[in-house]
C-alpha cells in the first residue's frame, strides 16, 4: 500500500484544527450531558425532552465537526449560525442550569472561525 505525505489541503490551519476539537468536545458534552439528566430524572418518559434536545444539539455539532473540514463559505456560514443558535439556546435557558461550558465553547469557536486563517481558508485562498 502506497503511503502519501500531507498535502497543504490536507493539513487545516490552527484556529479550524481547534475551533474542530472544540466542536466535537461539546457534541461530547451535550450527549454527557442528556444521560446525566436521565440517569438524575429516572423515568425515561420524563427524560423524553432533555434528551432529545441534548440528542439533537449533540447532533448537529457532532455533524458540524464532520463538516467544518471542507472549504466553502457555506461551510463558515453553518459554523456559525450552529455556534449562535447554541449560545442563544443557552443565553435563554439560563435559569434551568444551563452549564457554563455549553457558552464558553461555542464562543471559543466563533472567535476560531472569524479568525482570518480561518475565513482564508473557508474562502479558499
Amino acid at each position: 500500500m502506497e503511503e502519501r505525505s500531507p498535502t497543504a489541503q490536507d493539513v487545516l490551519p490552527g484556529p479550524v484544527r481547534w475551533a474542530r476539537i472544540l466542536v466535537f468536545l461539546l457534541a461530547g458534552l451535550s450527549f454527557a450531558h442528556g444521560l446525566v439528566q436521565l440517569l438524575g430524572i429516572g423515568s425515561a418518559a420524563e427524560a423524553t425532552g432533555p434528551l432529545l434536545a441534548a440528542g439533537t444539539s449533540g447532533g448537529a455539532q457532532l455533524m458540524l465537526g464532520l463538516m467544518m473540514r471542507h472549504r466553502g463559505l457555506p461551510v463558515l456560514v453553518t459554523v456559525l449560525a450552529v455556534q449562535a443558535f447554541t449560545i442563544v439556546t443557552v443565553l435563554l435557558t439560563a435559569h434551568q442550569g444551563a452549564m457554563l461550558t455549553h457558552f464558553v465553547l461555542p464562543l471559543a469557536v466563533v472567535v476560531l472561525a472569524l479568525s482570518r486563517t480561518s475565513r482564508e481558508y473557508y474562502r479558499g485562498s
